[in-house]
């Protein structure tokens, strides 16, 4: 099967999508499947080939990737897409980049399968002004839902895809639900060596006896990183010997920094910047726990790369976190802000051997998962809209 895949961002940038496409690119390849994927980047001023990666110049936009596609009907993209002729294409965005999936799939008249990768009320998580609110979560929602109208077959992560579908006035539209996974071969923790820890947190000034949590992906609205500074400096003490790294880039970078020093917690936190996907098995592996506060009810690929890595986690409770966080197994939710501070202290006060056992039984949490089913999975998804098109 030759499967196109298209997406506004993917690898270097650091992100939940990025590692989605590139997990599923891998095993869609090992699989014996042919794939080509196409997305934008602002580092590029002309279309680039390369190891079955398209990459097109994109322009600044006001999205959640700060990027959209410069021109859709650049032609060296389009001769480039149209020399794989692919048999399906499998879309993982609503922007430019995903209208380009559509227009191909409506001119080559093959399927197509949209992958719900955010929800549009999380988007603007804390605009200030509501008439932007309103306006901006109006336009989202009408193109999310044409997405989701025109394709074949929606894919999501979580369950919440069903109740957010009904309450958009799409209860008939049947949801393929596919837990996201991670490549376990890249982000095992045991490949990291102990030099490699100790010069990663020497180049943070973060001392080998601190405990040290972490948060990756791009700082956006949906990630609720405001919440998760908030939580920590009500309370972790500096007294606590903690430190939380902030891993990664976004349009909410700034802000961030600036609550950050609004409740004084500046000596507590680091915020990396953007840091290549290749380089994260060695941040996973330094730290001692993986914290979140986000409740976007979606799978998040760090995640489930931190898991992979050995590291337990930590993630705000909703209905959804049940789905891949087995409590006290590879992590812990919580509810209560006061919840966090003492779950947080309580992984602070193991010794080294409590560490290493914890890291082991995360680790082994995921080894039994088959490493291509998520693969699987899409294959069965792409031959039903296939089978969905024949009929029309």
């Amino acid at each position: 099967m030759k499967i196109a895949i298209f997406s506004e961002i993917y690898l270097p940038y650091l992100s939940g999508i990025s590692s989605f496409i590139s997990v599923l690119r891998k095993s869609l390849i090992s699989l014996g499947h042919e794939v080509l994927v196409i997305t934008s980047s602002t580092n590029v001023s002309s279309t680039t080939f390369e190891d079955g990666i398209l990459r097109c110049p994109a322009k600044s936009a006001n999205n959640k990737y700060g990027m959209s596609l410069k021109n859709s009907n650049n032609q060296t993209m389009l001769k480039k897409i149209l020399e794989f002729n692919p048999d399906i294409i499998h879309i993982n965005t609503d922007t430019a980049m995903g209208k380009l999936g559509l227009s191909i799939a409506h001119r080559l008249g093959i399927p197509t399968v949209y992958s719900i990768q955010d929800y549009y009320e999380d988007r603007f998580f804390y605009e200030n002004s509501k008439i932007k609110l309103k306006i901006g979560t109006m336009v989202e929602k009408s193109r999310l839902l044409d997405m989701i109208d025109n394709c074949d077959v929606i894919t999501a992560s979580s369950g919440r895809a069903h109740e957010y579908l009904a309450s958009s006035g799409r209860k008939d539209k049947h949801i393929r639900v596919i837990p996201s996974d991670t490549d376990i071969s890249s982000f095992n923790y045991q490949n990291i060596t102990p030099e490699s820890i100790q010069k990663l947190r020497k180049k943070y000034n973060i001392s080998p006896d601190t405990t040290l949590a972490m948060f990756a992906g791009r700082l956006d609205t949906d990630k609720s990183v405001e919440y998760l500074l908030q939580e920590w400096a009500q309370f972790i003490s500096v007294s606590d010997n903690m430190h939380l790294m902030i891993v990664g880039d976004g349009t909410e970078i700034d802000s961030l920094k600036d609550w950050t020093k609004y409740l004084k917690i500046e000596s507590q936190v680091t915020f990396t910047g953007e840091i290549p996907h290749s380089l994260m098995p060695e941040y996973y592996a330094a730290s001692n726990v993986y914290v979140s506060a986000a409740t976007t009810g979606l799978m998040s690929m760090s995640v489930l790369e931190a898991i992979a890595c050995g590291l337990p986690v930590l993630l705000k409770r909703d209905k959804y976190t049940q789905e891949f966080v087995k409590e006290g197994v590879n992590g812990f939710t919580y509810e209560k802000a006061s919840e966090f501070g003492d779950r947080m202290k309580q992984l602070s006060s193991l010794d080294i051997d409590g560490r290493r056992i914890i890291k082991n039984v995360v680790r082994r949490s995921r080894n039994d998962i088959p490493s291509d089913n998520m693969a699987k999975q899409f294959i069965a998804a792409y031959e039903s809209a296939m089978k969905k098109k024949s009929k029309h």
